[in-house]
């Protein structure tokens, strides 16, 4: 014989299901306080921030914009100047030679920050150099005892110096690049 077993979720007695409803409005009331506290205070505004503070981070900003163009324009130069010293290498040095006059050129109005261009030979004497108005009191001129020539000689490495005193006067930067002629080599 088989009986009938009612679910056990189903409510077998007659007893009114009243009983805990005072109960859970509690629980819900108790869990509705809790989740929301903190839901009514009110957002705290930040601390301001000073007018020193906010031109800093401008001028921040402006520096660092600013370094990433010179070091833009100081690779593209750097480039050039490579290229120059590598097309001197196959024509040489010679200042009467008409082919020097091209790759100097090209280098000297590579950037606007350049302001001259000259060739040195291996002893340090200065064979041509651009714009001749500029240039045409260091033709002939032995730049030799210059630290930068000098350390330019002695590792026979492209070099970039610090802001130096100019023969011509003034002060600059300047960019060398070694040139290895048949002769030179």
């Amino acid at each position: 014989m088989t009986f009938f077993q009612p679910p056990l979720w189903v409510k077998t007695d007659t007893e009114p299901m009243t009983a805990g409803i005072p109960v859970f409005i509690a629980a819900v009331l108790i869990c509705g306080t809790i989740l929301s506290a903190g839901c009514l205070q009110t957002e705290e505004s930040p601390a301001p921030v000073s007018d020193d503070t906010k031109a800093h981070a401008e001028m921040l900003s402006i520096l660092g914009t600013l370094q990433g163009d010179i070091n833009t324009r100081l690779l593209a130069l750097d480039k050039t100047a490579a290229e120059t010293a590598a097309e001197l290498s196959e024509t040489g040095l010679d200042a009467s030679c008409a082919c020097n006059y091209v790759p100097l050129t090209t280098l000297l109005y590579a950037d606007p920050s350049g302001k001259t261009v000259i060739a040195v030979d291996r002893d340090g004497t200065v064979v041509t150099g651009l714009p001749a108005t500029k240039t045409e009191t260091l033709i002939g001129k032995n730049l030799g005892n210059q630290t930068v020539v000098r350390q330019l000689f002695t590792t026979r490495q492209a070099l970039m110096s610090d802001i130096i005193p100019l023969e011509q006067g003034g002060y600059a930067s300047v960019i060398e690049y070694p040139v290895f002629t048949l002769m030179t080599a």
